[in-house]
């Protein structure tokens, strides 16, 4: 290995049959897969950060953070519905946190159920009453279900918490627009450009608005033309929230190159950092599913996570670890790691 790099192999181990009533095993499986499914969230590889986050949750259906992070998994694949039972599924634990409560909300608007986030939105405004995101969501709910005077109210605490959301300046210019008052609607939409001037709505606005208004042209609630116009993507989804604390009994998640659960590592070999990669500045960590035999030695190895220029590097080092021998027992998979750091 050349001075200045640092490479390292961590062992995320999971056993493929465990013994009945091993709860708190379990529950230390889970995590590992529930930091695999972190690391992929951050790569963007939010297909298998499902798949890590679903396969803790079969091992503990109570880890808080697996459902989290599979619901922030699902939002961003488009799984609204999905989205909704694992956050759902957290507040049942949960019930009194913010920010779960405001995703609850920007989802109740996703999926057009407009009552149920006038509730959490609102109990999500008692628990953090100043956060604009929140007005402008029960507003949207509240155009929706023909609550016009709400909807102006909790757009302009909004835009009073936060005068720079181009969209919280259309909906109430539509808000207005659709009570008739369209010279107000015309400030409100001209604001809107003026935050963001990319807002097509407002550009439509405005254009719509420099005719009279008539029956046929002025927005309407009952129409198809009017039915897309209140914006319920007003509330982005929120950050993330960082990882709970362990439920009791739960191990919290060990750091890189903890003891591995499961066989002992007896023989490591660090992988060669390949030139080509060293010359492209390539670094990052690769993550692989191996079989360990019998004997303690490795097979069949698979590319969970993929870093092209790495990937044989890594494979061609933990072909040749070897584990304490497993006796009579089967074989295993593992889950490992394999970190290429440039220094």
């Amino acid at each position: 290995m050349k001075p200045g790099l640092w490479v390292t192999g961590a062992a995320l181990t999971v056993v493929s049959a465990l013994a009945p009533g091993a709860s708190h095993a379990y529950a230390q499986y889970a995590a590992h897969y529930v930091q695999l499914g972190n690391i992929s969230l951050e790569s963007k590889d939010n297909d298998q950060a499902i798949r890590f986050f679903s396969t803790a949750l079969g091992l503990d259906p109570a880890n808080l953070e697996a459902l989290w992070g599979r619901a922030r998994a699902r939002v961003l694949t488009g799984d609204i519905e999905g989205a909704f039972v694992d956050t759902t599924a957290y507040l049942a634990m949960r019930p009194t946190e913010p920010l779960p409560l405001e995703y609850l909300c920007w989802l109740d608007n996703q999926r057009r159920r407009y009552n149920d986030s006038l509730i959490d939105c609102t109990k999500a405004i008692g628990l953090d009453p100043g956060n604009a995101r929140l007005y402008a969501a029960r507003g949207v709910a509240r155009s929706w279900v023909k609550d016009s005077q709400g909807a102006l109210a909790d757009y302009n605490a909004s835009i009073g918490l936060d005068p720079t959301n181009a969209r919280t300046f259309y909906n109430r210019g539509w808000e207005k627009e659709v009570l008739g008052d369209s010279i107000a609607a015309v400030a409100d939409y001209r604001r809107a450009l003026a935050t963001d001037p990319l807002e097509k709505r407002a550009q439509d606005g405005l254009a719509r608005l420099k005719s009279p208004l008539t029956s046929s042209t002025a927005p309407s609630r009952t129409t198809p033309q009017a039915a897309s116009k209140p914006d319920a993507s007003t509330l982005a989804p929120p950050p993330p929230l960082p990882p709970p604390p362990p439920l009791p009994g739960q191990s919290p998640l060990p750091p890189e190159g903890a003891k591995a659960l499961g066989p002992k590592k007896i023989s490591h070999v660090e992988p060669v950092y390949p030139e080509v990669a060293v010359s492209a500045r390539v670094q990052g960590l690769v993550i692989i599913d191996v079989t360990i035999g019998p004997d303690g030695k490795v097979s069949n190895p698979r590319i969970v996570r993929s870093i092209p220029l790495l990937d044989q590097a890594a494979i061609d080092a933990v072909r040749q670890w070897v584990y304490e021998p497993l006796k009579e027992r089967p074989p295993i998979t593992i889950t490992v790691t394999v970190t290429f750091a440039l220094k």
